[in-house]
């Protein structure tokens, strides 16, 4: 996973949302949905996604 350790805990506090209903926005992958863009947010904070891009493209 492209998050960080907690961040799930984290966006379900911070948008007052059960773990479980941050869990299942995120499997879904709605970009509308206020928890799957804080999600992306933090990926692109953490720089996890470019990290990901750089281990895919030494896997071609």
């Amino acid at each position: 996973m492209l998050l960080p350790h907690g961040a799930i805990s984290s966006i379900a506090r911070n948008l007052k949302m059960s773990h479980a209903a941050v869990s299942k926005a995120l499997q879904k992958a709605k970009p509308a949905h206020p928890a799957v863009a804080e999600a992306v947010r933090l990926i692109k904070e953490a720089g996890s996604q470019s990290v990901q891009e750089d281990l895919n493209a030494l896997r071609s």
